[in-house]
């Protein structure tokens, strides 16, 4: 009987959970493009990360992944227009040498920590670069992307 009673017991136990994290991307906006320019087009935003959880202390390890967008490739992504395409990319760095991406095709992710407990939020900054002579019809260009977490 003690032991049906013990497990009875250990089932009935709640499960200690990890913890969630949740990202909110903001919209890059890189403005007017102007095919004279000499200098790139440049633009910042950024992705905010929260995560929560219920028990004691705890260091939650994520890594944010950017997909390469509609054009498929990150080398470089590509704005879509009505008439053609327009070249840019996202960096890690206010340089903007190292390409954002999924960690393949010589991109890196987003990766840290945070420490909980309770709420945990950081924003993770984002830069974006047209280059300079793009010869592009006048119009709306944008990309669809997709951010992965894993924690």
């Amino acid at each position: 009987m003690n032991r049906a009673f013990a497990l009875l017991l250990l089932l009935a136990t709640p499960l200690a959970q990890a913890a969630l994290c949740e990202p909110v991307a903001h919209d890059l906006t890189f403005g007017a493009y102007s095919t004279g320019r000499s200098t790139p087009t440049d633009a910042v935003t950024t992705i905010t990360l929260s995560c929560t959880a219920d028990l004691g202390p705890e260091t939650v390890n994520y890594s944010v992944a950017i997909s390469p967008g509609l054009a498929g490739f990150y080398a470089p992504r590509r704005l879509a227009g009505a008439e053609g395409g327009l070249e840019y990319n996202l960096y890690a760095d206010s340089a903007r040498s190292v390409v954002l991406g999924d960690g393949t095709q010589g991109t890196v992710t987003l990766s840290s920590q945070l420490s909980l407990p309770g709420l945990g939020s950081r924003d993770l900054v984002v830069f974006g670069r047209i280059p300079a002579h793009q010869a592009v019809a006048p119009g709306h260009y944008s990309d669809l992307l997709s951010i992965s977490v894993e924690f």
